[in-house]
């Protein structure tokens, strides 16, 4: 089908079924209802297509999609999809459908109805998505979510949502366990609310930009990226996370994340944690560089000690924090690191944990040092690298003590 103009009806302005192949090219789609584009089953292709203001089912007050397809494979390139209810595009597979793209805009999209959700791509199910040279801007609820298995691939693209425009919601949400992300060469930046939430799924980032927005402008006190539940993990290299008015990235619940230069830091200088590990997180750095907030580095587990929070930093950079660059409230592990701090102590760690340094450098702080034990406990010492035995030390009081600097 070319060069038409479809929409106004109470149902879809196209819909196909079972095992049609479709072609739309150079076809706009105005004012339709509970789909602009329906496909269940079949295989569809778009080019040079707009489809905008989709309302939901006049009755039921569900859909709205832009784009709808169920476990239909589809080819999109030069498409826009405008101020739909319920989704931009949305799809669902069991059968693992493949969705390619390219030069794709999805904007504006927002639920009319309670009963409806309202994302700019939602991958449900065993869906794949992939492409680039996406724009995916303004959608209320989040952006971009995947669920139960969906698994998005994009490079080149860019998630967003102006600030000003007072649109609510995320920038990317993976939930339900078994979702996937993998973003290169992208960014995500200006949400309301969280910019990258991960729920017991898989992230994936290679030269990203990960950005907050100023205080006036949020809607929530959530960190910007935030990595939680079993099963939750976030690799990659090159990312900067820029958390402006937000905490930074917090990593929780037993999540693991293994990162290669990743750069945090606040370019409006609030008063905020730039990374939090905590209650069972396993976490491995190289080379990052923390600039700034009240404590460069946070780790810390409730759960102690039924799970073990693991922080490994090696070639690691702590600038500016008003107080310690690193607090450590739980397994640590510690390999060129440097840390500038103007702060009491640089470093500050609870004793009855495994510390493991080596080549650790402290600059401006009155002391380089500072151990603390609860209820007076005695502490248990730190451990040098290769395989120094414990160093025994004295116990402290029950309030925050300095010792001088360890002699290893």
């Amino acid at each position: 089908m070319e060069r038409l103009s479809l929409g106004g009806a109470d149902g879809p302005a196209f819909a196909a079924l079972n095992d049609r192949h479709v072609t739309l090219q150079e076809v706009l789609i105005a004012d339709a209802a509970e789909a602009g584009v329906r496909v269940v089953g079949g295989k569809l292709m778009m080019r040079d297509v707009v489809v905008r203001d989709t309302k939901p089912d006049v009755f039921s007050l569900l859909g709205g999609q832009g784009v709808l397809l169920i476990d239909a494979p589809a080819a999109l390139d030069r498409v826009s999809l405008i101020d739909n209810a319920s989704a931009g595009l949305e799809l669902d597979g069991v059968t693992r459908p493949m969705v390619g793209v390219s030069r794709v805009a999805i904007r504006g999209a927002r639920a009319v109805s309670a009963l409806s959700s309202d994302f700019g791509l939602l991958v449900h199910g065993e869906g794949e998505f992939g492409g680039g040279r996406m724009v995916i801007e303004d959608n209320a609820g989040a952006n971009l979510h995947a669920d139960d298995g969906g698994d998005v691939n994009l490079s080149y693209s860019i998630i967003r949502r102006d600030p000003a425009a007072g649109t609510p919601g995320f920038g990317v949400v993976l939930s339900g366990g078994d979702a996937s992300l993998n973003l290169d060469h992208s960014k995500i930046e200006g949400e309301a609310g969280t910019t990258v939430q991960v729920n017991a799924s898989t992230l994936q980032t290679s030269d990203v930009l990960i950005g907050g927005v100023d205080v006036a402008h949020r809607s929530t006190s959530f960190a910007t990226v935030l990595i939680g539940g079993p099963g939750a993990q976030w690799t990659g290299a090159s990312v900067l996370v820029d958390h402006r008015a937000a905490p930074g990235v917090v990593i929780d619940d037993r999540a693991k994340v293994v990162l290669e230069d990743l750069e945090l830091t606040d370019t409006l200088h609030q008063q905020v944690v730039p990374l939090s590990i905590r209650d069972g997180a396993q976490v491995e750095l190289t080379r990052p560089h923390v600039t700034g907030g009240t404590y460069g580095v946070i780790t810390d587990s409730i759960m102690a000690p039924v799970v073990t929070t693991h922080l490994t930093l090696t070639d690691a950079w702590i600038e500016a924090p008003t107080n310690e660059g690193l607090v450590a409230l739980d397994k640590v592990t510690l390999t060129d690191l440097a840390i500038a701090s103007s702060g009491a102590c640089g470093r500050h760690f609870d004793p009855r944990e495994s510390v493991r340094l080596l080549r650790v450098e402290v600059e401006g702080a009155s002391t380089a040092l500072c151990l603390v034990s609860a209820e007076g406990d005695a502490p248990v010492g730190l451990r040098a690298d290769g395989g120094a035995p414990i160093v025994p030390l004295p116990a402290v009081a029950p309030q925050s003590s300095c010792i001088p600097e360890s002699p290893f």
